[in-house]
């Protein structure tokens, strides 16, 4: 039976493999030291019977094919898939400077060969400079000299001389040689004279560039798509962020558990600013049509209308697409010239635009309703719109066709007023909205009396008056034990701590390293403040280990609440992709804060 099943299996995953495309990625690093080792992979979304790796004769190579396979599994809308993803990974090391191209990788699945995609890879000098910095950090006793060429802030725009209304996309970045492991606050450049929009960032990603020969690790910060609205010359303003630098100290003292628990790394905070950017701005020629509103860009113009023949009363709609790439933002709607007893609604605007690093795009509608009140034969006039191209760099001119409008006579309502300010579907004659008074007597009843002078009425009294007890009763005892905000806290610091260490759990077992060390730290941090009510903002490790002494501790306990600590920061800003070690800090974080609830019940 288990035989048949496993055949069963192997059946329909030949059937999945037969149905699915077959994909092959590779990727690499874009910038690599002349010298650095660096890894090679290949992905896979199916089992390879054999894997062709290009020349790799400018790169020595230092080991490979390493094999790993990753599972995921996905339920959408009812639909389940699970996905396999087999990884080849390849060792490299440059061993010269310049661009160099791999070729495609040919992989073999199910008898037929597939080929992965070509990379590039730019191989810049070593940074000389920061290798001699690194030593002297490793010997220097205090903060490290940090100069512009190590760490700096720039507004890169991608372009300087543009016109009035055209866009350009301003991208604050950092670069930086040294050891950056966190940002402080941030102070977005002043751009005066530009309509901006920012660009959406989902996370802020480290990448390696070359830049003048010199490796750097640079961050974008932020990106804003700019669209001036005057013309001349327009300066952004300079950006400011701070940054925390990681640097080694010489204690003096060099060991294996110094290096792994960071004792001899210091942090230091560094604020950058960047240079202020000029933008010229040349003004649109002035031969400028009558219905130019300053659009920018390239668009079409479409229209339609629901109906041609309709009766007095009935209402139409019609629509008016502009779709294109520019400023949408400014177009406004039509002033079209309807025939005079049209009764006319302003139009509703439908905004479908989408901005991005490539500027604005997507389309702007305007729905008209109207309303012809008499019969007759009528024509909507066509609609013109221009704009300024930016390819021929003229005035464009676009056209709506025109309408006619057959409209016969009503059904003897043609008088009726119709209620203004309101949607096509919510239109009523008011004349058939009025309820007549009704002229037929209606019979009344007589009710069982007044509450005044009953016996419920003498209840109330009392009954209120006790109710009135009871809550102040309940809310001076719930004051009294809110009270005491230190013993609250303190008898709430174990389930806290709990709570955080279950969401740690769920990044651990999720992988996802950084979030599981930034929740531990907070479930360590935030234990020790509650049972001891230190404020976040005064707390450390000093305050920490001070009050366990005060409290006539072991040094073994006082050994056990340093250690994690200082495992737990080293992890924070290292962290490891290994669920091991993961789960070995986990288990000390719970150790201890188990022992610590046990030994400071004295509090």
């Amino acid at each position: 039976m288990r035989l048949s099943l496993f055949i069963l299996s192997l059946i329909f995953s030949s059937g999945l493999l037969v149905g699915q495309d077959v994909t092959v990625i590779a990727s690499g690093p874009n910038v690599v030291a002349n010298g650095e080792a660096f890894y090679l992979k290949y992905q896979v979304n199916a089992q390879a019977t054999k894997l062709v790796p290009p020349s790799f004769g400018d790169f020595d190579f230092l080991g490979g094919p390493s094999t790993s396979t990753m599972h995921s599994y996905s339920n959408v809308n009812g639909v389940a898939q699970n996905t396999v993803t087999y990884t080849y990974t390849y060792t490299l090391r440059a061993k010269k400077e310049g661009k160099f191209k791999l070729n495609p990788a040919i992989v073999t699945v199910g008898g037929k060969e597939y080929s992965s995609n070509s990379i590039t890879i730019d191989v810049a000098k070593a940074n000389q400079q920061s290798n001699q910095n690194q030593n002297t950090q490793n010997q220097t006793s205090g903060p490290p000299n940090i100069s512009g060429n190590d760490l700096y802030l720039s507004v890169l725009v991608n372009r300087t001389n543009i016109f009035q209304g055209e866009y350009l996309v301003a991208t604050v970045k950092l670069f930086s040689k040294v050891d950056l492991v966190d940002l402080g606050s941030y102070n977005p450049p002043t751009f005066n004279g530009f309509l901006k929009s920012e660009v959406e960032q989902k996370q802020l990603q480290l990448q390696k560039e070359n830049v003048n020969g010199n490796i750097y690790n640079t961050v974008v910060i932020a990106q804003y798509i700019l669209t001036p609205q005057k013309s001349g010359k327009l300066i952004i303003e300079p950006s400011e962020i701070e940054c925390v630098i990681q640097y080694r100290v010489n204690s003096g003292r060099r060991s294996l558990m110094d290096e792994f628990f960071g004792r001899n790394v210091q942090r230091m905070t560094k604020k950058v600013r960047s240079s202020a950017v000029s933008v010229v701005v040349n003004p649109l020629p002035g031969n400028k049509p009558n219905d130019f509103n300053g659009t920018v860009g390239k668009f079409n113009l479409e229209s339609s209308i629901d109906k041609n023949e309709l009766m007095a009363n009935e209402a139409i709609t019609l629509t008016y697409t502009v779709k294109g790439k520019g400023n949408l933002e400014l177009i406004d709607p039509f002033q079209i010239k309807f025939p005079h007893n049209f009764e006319v609604y302003d139009p509703k605007i439908i905004n479908n635009v989408s901005t991005g690093i490539n500027g604005s795009s997507g389309s702007k509608t305007f729905e008209y309703l109207v309303i012809p009140r008499h019969a007759g034969n009528y024509t909507i006039p066509e609609v013109k719109f221009s704009y300024f191209d930016l390819e021929s760099k003229t005035y464009k001119q676009l056209s709506a066709q025109s309408y006619e409008i057959s409209v016969a006579k009503g059904d003897g309502t043609n008088d009726v007023p119709v209620i203004s300010g309101v949607e096509k579907e919510d239109l009523k004659y008011i004349g058939k909205d009025i309820r007549h008074i009704k002229t037929n007597a209606s019979s009344f009843e007589r009710t069982n009396g007044f509450i005044f002078g009953s016996s419920t009425y003498f209840l109330s009294f009392p009954a209120a008056l006790l109710a009135f007890i009871l809550i102040v009763f309940l809310r001076k005892n719930h004051i009294k034990k809110n009270s005491d905000i230190a013993g609250v806290k303190n008898k709430k610091a174990k389930k806290i701590a709990e709570k955080r260490l279950r969401v740690a759990h769920s990044y651990m077992n999720s992988s996802n390293s950084e979030l599981f060390y930034d929740e531990l730290l907070k479930a360590i941090w935030g234990y020790f403040s509650d049972k001891f009510n230190i404020p976040l903002a005064d707390l450390s490790r000093e305050k920490i280990i001070d009050k366990i002494k005060a409290l006539n501790q072991s040094e073994d306990f006082v050994s056990e609440v340093n250690a994690i600590i200082d495992t737990c920061e080293f992890a924070r800003y290292a962290p490891s992709e290994s669920k091991g070690e993961m789960n070995f800090i986990y288990s000390k974080a719970v150790g201890i804060i188990g022992m610590s609830e046990k030994n400071l019940k004295q509090i």
